[in-house]
């Protein structure tokens, strides 16, 4: 029984956590985005032949 409520409990905390964490993210989604991206490195073109 105590293994049944502890699993519970500690997936309920699990979702409060998860849905606590999406609402932060889309309160300013612009941000976050912003720091995604610069971790991408910017496509180069370079010139065939120099």
């Amino acid at each position: 029984m105590t293994n049944v409520l502890t699993s519970t409990f500690g997936s309920a905390g699990t979702l409060v956590v998860i849905i606590i964490a999406g609402v932060y993210f889309a309160l300013s989604p612009h941000l976050y985005a912003n720091g995604l991206l610069r971790w991408c490195p910017h496509a180069t073109v370079v010139p065939r032949g120099s």
